[in-house]
């Protein structure tokens, strides 16, 4: 056997034997489609260094959106009010009024995600699937009465909200601002392979106010057009089965093919 007894792969040709013959091997005609994940890329992003005090109220359209997909408008919950602020998102009051369950007050996540207490945006998916891989490090500012910890919340096709984490907002009130670290979202396995076609919804829930004239809004990072606000992501790629073959004889007669034989693609028998 001239072929041996390893396996044998065809992509492109013919593979005869003579009339009588029988062949044990293992073929396997073309290659199999396979996928994988892109390079990460902006899968949400928003630069605020040129907002204006009419744009920086929302809905603000992103920035930057990935490869396919569709990016919601940043935008504030129901229970907030605005006052646009050039090169900011935001301003946004009214942090603390709202109605309260049992035992719940403006210090509780949960109060802030029943009152509308968030900013929030949405990713859609398009003919792909979706890794997203980390949330971008942001800045915000705050008054002394204003939001002090924030709730990063996700959900999947109208689905109830999942906290991400939370983070604190940082101690200081003047223009300089607080910056917040970004969050690795690898370990969210909801937000590893997001479906072709599925819209998932972010918030991000400010509480821990005092008064309700306590502000909160989003800053730039550092006076550049670079994006300020945003999560990244990665979208699958996926190669299609390639390749063929044809299995046969090449005189009158019969000939066994009595190893497995795997088509990925395209084969004929002659």
């Amino acid at each position: 056997n001239a072929l041996g007894t390893g396996g044998v792969t065809v992509t492109a040709g013919n593979l005869y034997v003579t009339s009588g013959a029988t062949v044990s091997n293992a073929i396997t005609i073309g290659s199999a489609a396979s996928s994988g994940w892109g390079s990460t890329q902006t899968a949400a992003g928003w630069d605020f260094s040129t907002t204006t005090t009419a744009t920086s109220t929302g809905a603000l359209s992103a920035t930057t959106s990935g490869s396919g997909l569709t990016v919601g408008a940043l935008t504030k919950g129901s229970g907030l009010t605005a006052s646009g602020v050039a090169t900011y998102f935001g301003s946004f009051t009214g942090w603390s009024n709202g109605t309260a369950a049992s035992g719940l007050t403006a210090s509780d996540q949960a109060f802030a995600d029943a009152n509308g207490k968030y900013l929030t945006f949405s990713i859609t998916t398009g003919s792909s699937a979706l890794q997203l891989t980390d949330i971008i490090a942001w800045k915000n500012r705050h008054s002394a009465t204003g939001v002090t910890a924030v709730a990063w919340e996700y959900s999947i096709g109208g689905g109830a909200y999942t906290t991400i984490g939370t983070q604190a907002a940082g101690a200081t009130t003047s223009s300089s601002g607080n910056n917040v670290s970004g969050i690795s979202l690898t370990g969210v396995s909801d937000l590893q392979n997001i479906a072709a076609n599925t819209t998932v919804n972010f918030r991000l829930a400010g509480y821990g106010a005092t008064g309700n004239g306590g502000s909160f809004y989003l800053m730039d990072l550092g006076n550049t057009t670079g994006l300020d606000f945003g999560i990244n992501g990665k979208i699958q790629t996926i190669t299609a089965a390639s390749g063929s073959g044809t299995l046969g004889i090449n005189s009158t007669g019969a000939a066994t093919f009595g190893g497995t034989i795997t088509n990925n693609n395209l084969a004929t028998l002659n």
